[in-house]
């Protein structure tokens, strides 16, 4: 029940709209964390660097100019189109 007798719910909601905006500006990134963002990792936190038996492949920062025959203006299209799965998930 969100309204009691005593409004008690509706402090408690208040207390967490207050106090979750405040404890996100204790968030703070270390330098060594920010140095990490230009070498090994992608702008999102992941890893640069590929695996090892290269079925992924390095980040090399993702797709920076449209597709060849692609028109502004009309629907995007597929960068990937001459590739083949290495395998499917399909739902139960």
């Amino acid at each position: 029940m969100l309204y009691s007798r005593n409004n008690r719910h509706v402090f408690m909601g208040f207390c967490w709209l207050v106090w979750l905006p405040v404890v996100s500006l204790w968030a703070d990134q270390q330098p060594e964390q920010l140095e990490r963002l230009q070498a090994d990792l992608t702008p999102v936190g992941a890893l640069r660097a590929g695996n090892a038996d290269g079925r992924i492949p390095e980040w090399s920062g993702g797709i920076n100019q449209p597709p060849p025959g692609y028109q502004p203006g009309t629907v995007h299209i597929d960068p990937f189109d001459g590739e083949t799965a290495l395998f499917r998930i399909k739902p139960r």
